[in-house]
């Protein structure tokens, strides 16, 4: 057998002769995984057996789209409702941080192209046209001037949930829903709980929180109604729909926060 010297790699001291013959039918396995793209959750089929058959599964099973699922939760998640709810609790109000919210649209029709969808000019007019809307109906509640730092929490809320539907919609817009939510949840405490710790002085016997029926409800309805409901609802329509059709729905968001926080 004659092979090019750049067919051929020197097999380090510490790995064994064993090992080092599998490490091409691996090679060719994680290959295989990469090009896939298999979902989460997927029927697989490998028809082969040994040193073919094994590595194909190994690297089926480590090589899923759980790590991007869990960069769009993170975004999603801690990002944006991480961000508006602390932005709220240092004064913000809830019409200003829904109508900073509510430029997602146009921010994700301006990214639109990186992941290869077109904005069509009437598209750019309606989108436009709702910005205006939502400008007018917030405005007509009165804004008091908020503080910089919470400002700054509702500007990276929206950026974050602009990447997320960008991110989501480009790596993993298919994905088993129980399954992906349960891998972003598990992402966003990784990060959150952290600084809760830090910044609340979260304790395990939760002594400083304040159980209250208004925090309980606030709670049951972040919980339910926006981590599971509204989320759930979010990637359903970004499976099926451009990611801009789909964000520009949050128009809808700003006047109804507005009436709701009337």
């Amino acid at each position: 057998f004659v092979a090019h010297r750049s067919q051929l790699h020197p097999v380090p001291d510490e790995l064994s002769e064993r090992r080092a013959v599998l490490l091409e039918p691996l090679s060719c396995a994680v290959h295989t995984a990469l090009r896939a793209r298999i979902e989460p959750n997927a029927n697989v089929g490998v028809l082969a057996a040994g040193t073919v058959g094994i590595p194909p599964l190994l690297a089926l099973k480590q090589l899923t789209k759980a790590g991007h699922i869990a960069v769009a939760g993170l975004l999603l998640q801690a990002g944006y409702l991480g961000g508006i709810w602390t932005a709220i609790k240092l004064g913000m109000p809830a019409g200003l941080a829904a109508l900073i919210a509510g430029m997602q649209p146009i921010l994700t029709a301006a990214a639109a192209p990186l992941i290869g969808e077109r904005v069509r000019p009437l598209q750019w007019l309606g989108l436009a046209l709702g910005l205006a809307g939502v400008a007018l109906v917030v405005y007509s509640k009165g804004l008091s001037g908020p503080s910089g730092p919470a400002l700054a929490l509702c500007v990276l809320a929206l950026l974050s949930i602009t990447a997320g539907t960008i991110y989501q919609k480009h790596f993993c817009p298919q994905f088993d829903l129980r399954t992906g939510t349960a891998i972003q949840f598990a992402a966003t405490v990784a990060v959150l709980l952290p600084l809760a710790i830090a910044f609340e002085r979260l304790e395990p016997g939760l002594a400083t929180v304040q159980w209250t029926p208004q925090f309980i409800g606030a709670l049951l309805w972040s919980v339910f109604g926006l981590s599971i409901g509204a989320i759930f609802l979010l990637f359903k329509l970004i499976r099926r729909s451009a990611a801009t059709s789909v964000t520009s729905l949050l128009y809808l968001t700003p006047p109804t926060t507005a009436v709701m926080a009337w």
